[in-house]
């Protein structure tokens, strides 16, 4: 997978080499947004808020379709609440928090339209491919009983516990559904908004595809919403 994701990276590389060289009039747009993720497949799904810093460079073809990659560090996170579990002292749940940071390259299809002298309007869509840098997971007790008497408190605070009727432990359930071997991420990408005198606004929608563990399939596993301002640079002849 890693021999994949470079390969890919080149590609990109490769392609906006090509369009630079073909069009004088190449444009960079460092950019800071806000915004909000969601992890799909949890009991509880719930927003989380993110931030996106990172640059678009533009290339291009017409003047009004070009081609749009860059490089965005983001964070992608979420949390859930685990099975029950218990042991001779206690009984409880998991409160797990993980929060994932990645470097996107996006790959996009752009239009723009102009309505004024310095103001034109656009939309972006494509895909984008990257890769997690980073990942932080926190865990906490959620006690429905501990035996405050006669319980083993090394047992309560950070003892083995099992899923009623089974023999999997809390460690288990973790490193199946927590502890993530999945570095290459990918999926689609869109923006729209409006430039003013060089000052890029726009809102965003990533959807990502990537398996973070060999228990996720290849499907809608983050859903982004992000806003992001930014100002033009034009390089080039």
């Amino acid at each position: 997978m890693k021999i994949i994701m470079q390969r890919k990276l080149l590609f990109v590389l490769a392609f906006a080499g090509l369009f630079a060289s073909a069009n004088a009039q190449v444009s960079v747009t460092p950019e800071v947004g806000i915004g909000a993720n969601m992890r799909t497949n949890l009991v509880d799904n719930k927003w989380k808020p993110t931030i996106k810093v990172g640059a678009a460079v533009e290339f291009p073809v017409s003047g009004v379709f070009s081609f749009q990659t860059g490089l965005y560090y983001m964070q992608k996170g979420f949390s859930d609440i685990t099975p029950a579990y218990s042991n001779a002292s206690a009984r409880w749940m998991e409160n797990v928090t993980v929060k994932r940071h990645l470097l996107q390259v996006p790959i996009m299809a752009k239009l723009t339209w102009q309505v004024g002298e310095k103001t034109s309007l656009f939309w972006a869509g494509g895909m984008y491919i990257g890769g997690c840098v980073g990942t932080s997971t926190t865990r906490s007790r959620m006690f429905a009983w501990y035996d405050s008497e006669n319980g083993d408190w090394t047992e309560i605070v950070a003892g083995t516990g099992y899923v009623d009727g089974t023999n999997r432990t809390n460690e288990d359930i973790f490193k199946e559904r927590y502890t993530y071997d999945k570095n290459f991420d990918w999926g689609v990408s869109s923006n729209v908004g409006v430039e003013v005198n060089k000052v890029v606004m726009k809102a965003g929608y990533d959807l990502s595809l990537g398996k973070e563990s060999e228990l996720d399939n290849i499907s809608a596993n983050y859903h982004t919403l992000s806003l992001s301002v930014g100002y033009k640079f034009n390089i080039g002849k």
